[in-house]
Parts: C-alpha cells; structure tokens; sequence
C-alpha cells in the first residue's frame, strides 16, 4: 500500500440522504467579518485522525460521535489492521469497515470510542460554490495537525474528467485506467495537497465537510481535487452500516500496493515501472533528435548578430509586418529557420505520439498522468514551433514576438513537469518498494549499452582483421570499413569519458590506437589519452595554452596547445578546429625544441 498518497484516482460522487443529528452549523467569523482562522481549527481538529498502517500514513475525519470514521478507499486498500490517532497523540485500533467504494475513492471505517468523548464533523448539504474559500486537514507526510487554504476554482463532474483527459491522450483513461465512475463530482481547488492529506477533511469556513482530500495534480499549477462528501451519504444510505474486518476489504487493484509490505515488484508495479522506463527512454530519444536544433539555431543567431541593422521604419499597426531582412549571409542562415522550426514541430509531435500509443492497463494513475502531462506538452510545442514556422516565413516580427512569448511560457511549464517527475518517481519508488530511475539513469545506462555495442563490433572486427603474420594491404572499401569502425569505437570512448567512467574510456582508446593506428580515430584517441592522463601532463602551466608552433625552415606556422610528446613526436591541438596534429620532433624549430624538451624534461641528444 505504500505510503498513503495522492493517488491519482479519480473517484465518484453522488446524493444520498443523512443520517447525523448535529447542530446547525456556524461559521468561525472574527473581527471585521473575516473568517477566525484559529477558531475554526480549534473546531476541526479534533475530528481529524492519522491513519496509520503498516507501510504507510494517511488521513481521516469522524462524522458520526458513535465512531464512523471516513477515508479514501485508497488509503486503507489492502489493509489487514490500522490505527487512528488523534492530534493528542491518543491511539485507537480502526475495528473494520462499514461500507468502501473503490470507484469513488471512499471507505466508511469505525472505532471503538471507549470512554473517549467523539467529535464530529457535519457534512454539507450542497456543493460548495465556485470561489468560495475553503480548508485542507490532514496529516502531509505524516505531520499531523496540518491546515492549508484556498479557494474552490471548480466543482467538475466526472464525464468532463473524462473529456478532458481522452482530449489529451486519445484513450479512455478515466474509466479504463484510472478506475472511476463517470458521476462523480469532484471538487478543484487551490488548497494546497500533499502525500498524506489522502482522506482528510476539506471544509468550508463553517466547519462543514464539502469534500474528501483524495488527490493533487503534480504536472500544472496548483491543482488539487477532492471528492465530494455528498457521495458519503449516498454510500451510508446505500450501505447496511454492518462492522466487517479490514481483512474482508476487496483484493488490492495493485498488488504490489498492498500492506503486506513484502516490497516485491510484480502486477501492477511491474507494468508501472516498465511504462515508467519506457516513457524517459523516449525523453531521452527525444532530446538527442533534438540536440542539433539548438546549435544551429546559435549558430544562426550569431550569424543574425553580425549582420547590418535595419534601418527605422515606422510603426504603422499592430499587424505591421517589416520587409524582408537584408540580403547576404545573414539572411540566407534566417532563411533556414522556417524549415528548423518545422522539423522541430515534426519531432515534438512524434514524440508525444509514441507515449499515447503506450500501453496503460494496469499502470498506477500517477505515472500515467506524468505520461499524459509530457505527451501534452510535447504536442504544444509542436503546435507552438509550427506557428513560430510560420512567422518568420512571412517575415512576421509581431507574430515572431508573441509566438516567443508563448514559447517562453511552455518552456517554463516544462520547467515545472520536469521537477514534478522528480518527486512522483520519489512517491511511485516509495509506494512500491522498489528503485524507479531518473532521466539521468537512463540515459547513463543508454550510453552504457551503446558502449557495449560498440565493443561488441570492436571485437568483432578484431577476430576478422590481419595479423603480423598475416598482413595483407587493404583496398580503399577496407580503409574506409577500418575508418568507420574505428570512428564507433571512439565514439563509445567517448561516451565512457562523458559518464567519468575514465578508466573504461582509456582501455577504449587505447584499443583504437592499438587496432586502428593509422586512422584519423587514432589520431584523436591519442590526443585523447594526452589530455586525460595527468601523468603526461607537464607541469608548467604555460604548456597548457595555446602558442604559434613553427617548423625548422621557419615558413610554416600554426595555432596548437601541446599535449604530449612520445617516441621523437610531439602532440598538438589545433586551436582552430580541435583536430590533433603529430608532428616528429626534428621537424620543429630549435627554439620549440628546446622549449619541449624544458616542459617533459626530456635530455638534449
């Protein structure tokens, strides 16, 4: 059952008739006709329970003083004991259920009062109005005793839930995956929820229960729900309000969310954290398709940067477009944009098509719903990145401006997600007892396997290739295949090198400068091995920047940091372009002789 959460779920509400006798409600006014905050927790709390359970907490309230006691369903799911405790710290055995709703989110429990006087809360008679401000009790992360506030931004009913939700995905995941009934009603509001406030009391400013805390939307801005306490009544009606152990509860939907507390990934964990994997591979993907578009599109800036300045040109209207951008190169690298945007448009979408078209059934809600959050954004940007192609195309600067604005919106929404899939693979980790990756796990393991395979071909190609003893030119098909291969193997080096796994990345050079000696690969695996062995590194601090290098004629010159010298050559890279250079000792001028031989300590012959 893992720690009792948001879970996602979204449940049913519907009207039944009460069966409490309280007295009618007041609201807590204070000074000036504002609501007296302190007054109303002093009237809540004591209703307010802890639900404490093997591998878990949650929340709950009475609304009954005889000891009905009301959750989430999600909450006790799967439970065989519980126990409420009460902000004083007193401690009393949950005896079992009266009646649970998995649709609904709903679970009626009870407890022996004993000689403890019971305080209840009253249910409200209607749902409350758009606006209206209300109060969040419960225990977030444990800490019990907690109150936050809002306002309701919403009461939807459950066939717009799964509108909204089939708009977005294109699948049934309301009633399919999540698990709900389509009438339900659920309360939206700003009042802050966090893990652990599952099964509290949302209440207005007179202490009435308007709902039951059962979840929060992590993906957006402040989005929290809870289902409506007017489907409390239609289960105690509906209900025989009979005592049943919580061992009697139905079979947990996820079994690896059980209270057994074995921590055993399989069923529905199982299905999770493949959907989980799945889904960040595809980020993965994704954001290296992508990873061109950014360095062309700077490089395109800078060449934007350089060119003249349009001369002032008056503003006539809010739909004024400017002429067309100078001829010359400038313009020729803007007129590259329209087609980079397009194809940017063209990977978003494709991405957020593939993780629609991710198997559900049976995947918790909470990974599902950080699914459906990134296919979403994706398709925005999409859609933002084809408008943004379409502006500079008719060299539009207004629609350039307020398409960038609406870029600069999605970005920090993506912002957003990305660091409330950190703290829903924390909860989906802790509900199922087992490690769910980062984004950075996976892409490190990525690399890890391509390194494999690039070792594998590596090998491959080693069984096949001449030896001392039998040498054989290569033709020009070869050379090429042996230029290739050995450009994979530095690639797999490099990704070792990338990761900081150096010791790997070394045996990784040095086995394509030992396979491949004469190929360009080598010759950067060698500078490669230079830079990364601080042992070869001299000790002079002006070996490591960049100096004219002249041969022994003194006609020829060049840019190059020193790297290593080895075997009567010296080892250099070129400033300009980075390419390593091996250049044999003699060639140089005495002067870069003698300065070499000062920085490696190397004896004059």
């Amino acid at each position: 059952m893992a720690l009792r959460q948001l879970p996602v779920r979204l449940g049913f509400c519907a009207w039944g008739f009460g069966l409490l006798m309280l007295p009618a409600p007041r609201a807590c006014w204070g000074a000036e006709g504002e609501v007296d905050v302190a007054q109303l927790v002093a009237k809540v709390d004591p209703a307010v329970v802890t639900i404490k359970l093997p591998d878990g907490n949650g929340s709950g309230f009475l609304i009954d003083e005889q000891g009905i006691l009301v959750t989430n369903y999600h909450v006790i799911e799967g439970a065989k004991e519980a126990t409420a405790i009460f902000l004083d710290k007193t401690a009393v055995k949950i005896e079992g259920f009266v009646a649970v709703s998995a649709g609904k989110d709903i679970a009626l429990l009870r407890i022996q009062p004993g000689g403890r006087k019971l305080q209840a809360l009253r249910l409200a008679e209607a749902k409350p109005a758009k606006g209206e401000k209300v109060y969040a009790f419960g225990a977030p992360l444990g800490l019990s005793g907690s109150v936050s506030d809002g306002l309701v931004s919403a009461v939807r009913a459950g066939e717009d839930m799964r509108d909204t939700l089939k708009s977005a995905t294109g699948r049934e995941i309301y009633v399919d995956v999540l698990g709900y009934d389509l009438d339900a009603d659920w309360i939206q509001t700003t009042a802050p929820i966090s893990p652990g406030n599952s099964g509290g009391p949302l209440v207005n400013s007179r202490g009435e229960v308007v709902g039951i805390n059962s979840w929060r939307q992590p993906f957006g801005q402040n989005l929290n729900f809870a289902v409506c306490s007017i489907h409390i009544k239609q289960l105690m009606g509906n209900s025989g309000m009979s005592l049943r152990p919580l061992a009697d509860l139905p079979r947990p939907r996820h079994p690896s969310s059980s209270s057994s507390g074995s921590g055993v990934v399989g069923g529905e964990g199982k299905k999770t954290l493949d959907y989980w994997t799945k889904v960040l591979e595809m980020r993965v993907d994704f954001e290296r398709s992508i990873a061109g578009h950014a360095a062309q599109l700077k490089e395109i800036a800078e060449a934007a940067s350089r060119a003249p300045p349009m001369p002032p040109i008056p503003r006539r209207s809010p739909s004024f477009r400017p002429p067309p951008v100078p001829r010359g190169k400038a313009a020729a690298r803007l007129a590259e944009l329209p087609a980079l945007f397009t194809s940017s448009a063209k990977a978003y979408s494709e991405f957020s098509r593939q993780i629609k078209n991710l198997p559900m059934m049976g995947v918790d809600p909470q990974a599902v719903l950080y699914g459906i959050a990134e296919a979403d954004l994706a398709f925005r940007f999409s859609l933002t990145f084809q408008s943004l192609a379409a502006a500079c195309a008719s060299a539009s600067l207004f629609d350039v401006n307020l398409v960038s604005r609406s870029m600069n919106e999605l970005n920090e929404r993506m912002a957003d997600l990305h660091t409330a899939r950190d703290l829903v693979r924390l909860e989906l980790a802790n509900r199922y007892k087992q490690e769910f990756p980062s984004l950075q796990t996976v892409a490190a393991a990525r690399r890890q396997r391509e390194g494999e395979q690039q070792e594998s071909q590596a090998a491959e190609t080693a069984a096949s290739e001449p030896t001392e003893e039998r040498p054989r030119a290569a033709s020009s098909g070869e050379s090429s295949d042996r230029e290739r291969r050995a450009s994979e193997a530095l690639a797999g080096a490099k990704i070792y090198l990338d990761s900081g796994d150096k010791e790997r990345a070394k045996e990784w050079l040095q086995r394509v400068v030992a396979k491949y000696p004469e190929t360009k690969a080598a010759k950067e695996a060698r500078a490669l091995l230079a830079e990364n062995d601080p042992a070869r590194a001299p000790a002079d601090p002006a070996a490591k920047k960049p100096r004219t290098w002249t041969d022994r004629s003194g006609r020829y010159q060049i840019q190059a940091v020193f790297l290593a010298f080895e075997e009567g050559k010296v080892l250099l890279r070129k400033t300009e372009d980075g390419s390593p250079l091996t250049i044999p000792m003699e060639k140089l001028s005495e002067a870069d002789q003698r300065l070499i031989r000062q920085w490696t300590g190397t004896p004059e012959k």
